[in-house]
């Protein structure tokens, strides 16, 4: 089996595979939704009508979505370290650190089902005790994903200027990746020092869909030999 046809086909699969689990993880738990995050969250506490089962198929999307991340920045790594070995690793270091992070977050919904448990029956203290709980487990959850958010921009950055610099996708891909990495950096850094609100930092996302569009590439067309 060639690793230079292998590797870059199979990053190109992980990038569809990593992006459907993690928009199905969202969908099935809007709760826990960190890219648009309910504008009440006291009120979507207190309604929040997921079920027992699709919480637990969300948080199973979201950990194969982590390990989706581990293997796509792998791939990538096997296809462009020949182009720059330190860049190539520090990229794979930055990916490998947000699905850590985003695997230890997936335990916050679950601890959300316990509590929801707990509460069920309880007076008035104890509703107000989960409203906090509750607030300080989804604002967590949605903390963790901004900060393996950041390092993925970081590491989606390298990874993109390397594919630029080996010329082995078009240009102009790459270009995009670049510059959508850093559109979101630049969003997350806004939104951690409360320059923007949680709405507004979802349209920083836009420029990420072009994962979608170089990982059909890769899938298909692979890259060319252009990285000695």
């Amino acid at each position: 089996m060639n690793s230079d046809v292998t590797a870059p086909r199979l990053a190109g699969l992980m990038f569809l595979v990593v992006a459907a689990t993690l928009m199905g993880g969202s969908i099935l738990a809007p709760l826990f939704d960190p890219i648009a995050p309910p504008e009440n969250l006291s009120d979507a506490l207190v309604d929040a009508s997921e079920d027992t089962f699709r919480i637990h198929l969300s948080v199973l999307l979201k950990l194969a979505s982590a390990a989706g991340t581990v293997v796509l920045a792998t791939m990538l790594f096997a296809t462009l370290r020949s182009q720059d070995a330190n860049l190539a690793t520090l990229a794979l270091s930055f990916r490998l650190v947000e699905a850590t992070i985003l695997s230890a977050a997936a335990i916050c919904p679950l601890l959300w089902l316990l509590l929801r448990q707990e509460h069920a029956g309880a007076g008035a203290l104890d509703g107000a005790l989960y409203l906090a709980l509750g607030s300080l487990l989804v604002r967590g959850s949605s903390w963790a994903f901004t900060v393996a958010a950041t390092f993925f921009s970081i590491g989606s950055t390298l990874f993109c200027y390397l594919f630029y610099k080996a010329g082995s996708i078009p240009k102009w891909l790459s270009g995009w990746g670049v510059l959508g990495s850093l559109v979101l950096l630049s969003g997350l850094v806004l939104h951690t020092i409360n320059l923007v609100d949680s709405q507004t930092v979802a349209l920083f996302w836009l420029p990420i869909l072009f994962e979608i569009v170089l990982g059909f590439w890769l899938l298909i067309k692979g890259t060319k030999r252009a990285i000695q």
